[in-house]
């Protein structure tokens, strides 16, 4: 549904635009958009993304390392807000988004320098 909207291409158009210097695969852009709000549909995208660029190229190992070392951020927050009764979950929201922003640095940086 977001696919056919168009709102997906939409947003990473924009975060892309903004951070084209540091994220240098655009394809990688709705995945890691996505990846923090909903796993299922992060894994769809990044099956998408696998098959239109190959496994083994280049964006394909950078889509393999987010999807293995990123977090379904909202939903963690929300589940260990709610058990704990929480109501103060925006620093913890803030540090995950953050974490998530450096897991896709770090999996472009892991594979420029030849890691992965």
């Amino acid at each position: 549904m977001l696919s056919s909207s168009g709102i997906i291409d939409f947003v990473s158009e924009k975060v892309y635009s903004i951070l084209k210097n540091v994220i240098v695969f655009q394809e990688i852009v709705p995945l890691a958009v996505l990846r923090p709000i909903s796993g299922s549909t992060a894994m769809a995208i990044g099956i998408e993304i696998m098959q239109k660029v190959g496994v083994d190229s280049e964006v394909g190992r950078v889509v393999s390392c987010i999807m293995g070392a990123s977090e379904t951020t909202i939903y963690v927050i929300a589940i260990y807000g709610s058990k704990l009764k929480n109501k103060n979950i925006k620093p913890a929201m803030i540090i995950g988004f953050i974490a998530d922003f450096i897991c896709v640095i770090s999996c472009i940086i892991a594979l420029k320098i030849g890691i992965i």
